[in-house]
């Protein structure tokens, strides 16, 4: 069986679905609070839901292994992208996890060489948008607003140049790089304080900062 736990131990969560009888979204596709709450949760309620269930026996002699389906919402599906909110600190994160498998019938669950390929889905790619209450594209990395910046007059001091960013992000990280070259190598800048950094300004050369997601 596929079990998808949508919260952890500090947090709470349930899954999205455009429509009520679907919990798949297409790729691009927006998720957000506006979706319906989908939650198919045996225990505990909210924590776990179920995505394939099926049947399975063993049959002696013979060593013969027989499964059936129970249920399955993503018939001839080997990939589904499925939205999530959780709730962090009071607040919504909207995110998505890609799941995949190698085979879409149960009948295919036990090769002719007693292989056994893969029927459940399993995780393969998630991303969480690190701003509550904003929306987030299935399948695409989180959206991330833009830098401000700004020169700081140091008078007869080397002048400043303090970067900021929106509060309450998760998981994001400031990074900077000297040159965009291919590739371009970013570092993460030392010495940040919430949700601004303070540079003295380099006597030549530049500095390119970017805002990295890291889940």
């Amino acid at each position: 069986m596929t079990y998808l736990t949508v919260d952890g131990q500090d947090s709470t969560g349930a899954l999205l679905q455009p429509s009520p009888d679907e919990i798949q979204f297409l790729p691009g596709q927006h998720i957000n609070g506006t979706a319906q709450p989908y939650l198919a949760s045996p225990n505990p309620p909210g924590r776990l839901a179920r995505l394939v269930a099926y049947n399975w026996r063993l049959v002696f002699p013979g060593n013969r292994i027989f499964a059936e389906p129970v249920s399955d919402p993503f018939t001839n599906k080997t990939e589904v992208l499925i939205g999530f909110s959780r709730d962090y600190q009071g607040q919504p994160h909207y995110g998505w996890i890609r799941l995949q498998r190698e085979v879409t019938r149960i009948e295919d669950f036990i090769g002719p060489d007693y292989e056994f390929p893969n029927y459940s889905f399993l995780p393969v790619g998630v991303a969480e948008h690190p701003v509550p209450g904003l929306p987030i594209r299935a399948g695409f990395p989180p959206e991330l607003p833009p830098i401000d910046s700004e020169v700081i007059d140091g008078g007869s001091e080397p002048s400043m140049l303090r970067v900021r960013w929106p509060e309450g992000m998760q998981g994001v990280r400031l990074e900077q790089a000297t040159e965009l070259a291919d590739p371009t190598v970013w570092v993460a800048v030392p010495d940040v304080q919430g949700n601004e950094a303070m540079f003295l300004l380099p006597d030549e050369g530049q500095l390119y900062f970017r805002l990295n997601h890291v889940p």
